[in-house]
């Protein structure tokens, strides 16, 4: 019932297989991170919410009544 390959090179493919399917993980949490952090760009308060005086002032006189 041999298959032909040594061990050595099944661990090998076994390996790559892993390491790309990490890689392809690893693009596809990076595409949708990116993607979230475009489409909260848009709304005001989360911008806000990283940046200091004197943006912050400008935010919350904006939005005050």
């Amino acid at each position: 019932m041999s298959t032909g390959q040594s061990p050595t090179r099944r661990r090998r493919v076994s390996l790559f297989t892993v390491l790309g399917g990490l890689a392809a993980l690893g693009i596809i949490l990076a595409g949708s991170g990116f993607a979230f952090a475009a489409s909260q760009e848009s709304h005001d308060a989360f911008c806000a919410s990283c940046h200091t005086q004197p943006e912050s002032t400008y935010y919350q006189r904006s939005v005050s009544p």
